[in-house]
């Protein structure tokens, strides 16, 4: 069984969040229903990183043996690969919604929109603390 699902866009309804899958089928989730509502770091893995510095330097070792370019050159173009390394420090975003009987949705959140996206999270998040807040005064008003 096939507990997370991917979505393409969630809206805010007054009592709930609209989620549209990406199988275009609507889905309505109520506050109540929601456990937790988070946004996660997708990081380039590092074996990717490492991957791709085993293939500059190859390179550089290649045209130094084959095509006798300068040391100097083959330095400065590892040091060139290393800055791009740095400043492209590539990031995505995801939104996930875990439910009470544990099935995740999840999205991904463009880096232009993180934002929007986390003005979204804490809505949803002050909605649900307000519904267990309710939930608490009812049941500390039926036993008193």
């Amino acid at each position: 069984m096939n507990l997370t699902n991917n979505f393409r866009e969630l809206t805010l309804t007054t009592n709930g969040i609209l989620l549209i899958l990406k199988t275009k089928e609507k889905k309505q989730i109520l506050f109540s229903d929601l456990d937790l509502i988070y946004i996660t770091v997708n990081k380039m893995k590092t074996i990717y990183e490492v991957l791709i510095l085993l293939f500059a330097t190859g390179l550089a070792a290649f045209n130094y043996l084959f095509f006798q370019i300068d040391l100097i050159l083959i330095i400065a173009f590892l040091v060139v690969i290393a800055i791009i390394f740095k400043k492209n420090d590539y990031k995505s975003y995801s939104l996930k919604l875990r439910l009470q009987n544990c099935q995740i949705f999840k999205n991904k959140a463009p880096l232009k929109s993180k934002h929007d996206t986390i003005d979204m999270v804490n809505e949803v998040r002050k909605e649900i603390y307000n519904i267990k807040m309710k939930k608490s005064n009812e049941v500390i008003i039926s036993v008193s």
